[in-house]
């Protein structure tokens, strides 16, 4: 899940007078490991399911995280990553010092940013997807604007972080068994051309509709609803970025029946229209 030693590909990039270094990386199976560092790192799931065993600063735990899962890294904390399979992912890394001294008048929500809360502890969230899409579209000749383009992104980013802390559920240690939780997910991604029931899924997990919510909610970390939104928009992103299909098209390969419907929960997810998105996108091309 971090930058690794086995990584097969690496696109590297720093913004903000070199206050974020990122990664996009291509892994292969096996050990990604990394030594202790005086960093706040956290990591993007942009690919697939990722199973892994593995200690991020929670314990050693067997995990399985959803396409778009987030985890933050403890700082000087050297991480013990087994993955079982390739996988893809963006590292964020700012230093721990910055971290420290911009939360130094909120020293609790310091503590479980750092250390104690949120650490190793799979997490999703819209907002900070479109954070790190902004961070990671950053770049320039290092100057002041840009400076403080980035930093203003980093402080809304721990706002949204220190949000999620303070909704215990969100980081709930509880929720589906990882047998169940994986084929929810591969189901979830085989039907993204239609509407889901939460019957259909708590069938899957033999839960109850009730329970099942709940569980999933504590697991993946957000409602079953509106993680197949999120997929759906994930999915088509990867569309409009590598295919030459009409939005239209795309918008029918993602389960909408009307292009408006498409592109009001993207534009809510994604900011901008799937049209600018494309556009934007197609400059930097598939990575």
């Amino acid at each position: 899940m971090a930058h690794g030693g086995l990584a097969e590909h690496v696109v590297a990039r720093k913004s903000g007078g070199n206050l974020v270094s990122m990664f996009h990386s291509r892994q292969p199976a096996g050990n990604m490991s990394d030594p202790a560092v005086p960093t706040f790192v956290m990591v993007q799931n942009v690919g697939g399911i990722i199973r892994h065993r593995s200690d991020m600063g929670d314990g050693m735990r067997y995990r399985i995280d959803a396409p778009g899962s987030l985890h933050v890294l403890r700082p000087d904390y050297a991480t013990d990553i087994d993955v079982h399979g390739s996988h893809e992912i963006r590292t964020f890394a700012w230093p721990a010092n910055w971290v420290v001294s911009t939360m130094a008048r909120h020293e609790a929500l310091a503590a479980h940013l750092l250390g104690d809360e949120l650490p190793g502890r799979a997490f999703q969230s819209e907002t900070i997807y479109q954070l790190l899409d902004l961070l990671w579209q950053s770049g320039g000749d290092g100057g002041v604007a840009e400076q403080l383009a980035v930093e203003g992104l980093s402080l809304n980013l721990l706002a949204e972080l220190a949000r999620i802390v303070q909704q215990p559920v969100a980081l709930s240690r509880g929720g589906l068994a990882p047998w169940a939780a994986r084929r929810c997910i591969e189901f979830v991604d085989a039907n993204l051309h239609r509407q889901i029931g939460i019957a259909e899924l708590a069938a899957i997990a033999d839960l109850s509709p009730f329970h099942f919510a709940r569980a999933f909610k504590a697991s993946i970390g957000m409602a079953p609803g509106s993680y197949q939104r999120q997929r759906r928009v994930q999915r088509a992103k990867e569309l409009l970025q590598t295919s030459e299909l009409p939005v239209i098209e795309v918008a029918a390969a993602v389960g909408y029946d009307t292009p408006q419907a498409f592109a009001r929960i993207f534009r809510r997810s994604a900011g901008v229209t799937p049209s600018l998105w494309r556009r934007r996108h197609r400059r930097e091309g598939a990575i």
